[in-house]
This record gives structure tokens, sequence and C-alpha cells, in this order.
């Protein structure tokens, strides 16, 4: 059954995106991923100008 979830493209873009569940999760899962580097990137960034 298609499920219609917004995403995000590289830009920050949002995206309506029409799949099956098992691609929306799919979908999900590389976006929580990347948003998670991110955030770890971002903290990494943070600790260097602490030094």
């Amino acid at each position: 059954m298609p499920v219609d979830h917004v995403i995000a493209d590289e830009w920050g873009n949002l995206l309506l995106c029409r799949c099956d569940s098992c691609e929306a999760k799919r979908h999900i899962e590389e976006l929580q991923k990347r948003e998670e580097m991110r955030l770890e990137a971002e903290m990494r960034r943070l600790d260097e100008q602490e030094l």
C-alpha cells in the first residue's frame, strides 16, 4: 500500500514522496542516519572550537 511522506533533499527542500511502506521505512532510516551524522559532525566541530 503506498504511503505518502515528506522527505527533504540535500538542499533542505521538502518533497512529497509516495512509495510503498518498506520504501518509506528505508527512506526514513536513511534520513535519520544522515541527520545523526550531521549532528555528530556538528558536535565534533564545536568540540574543536573549544580547544
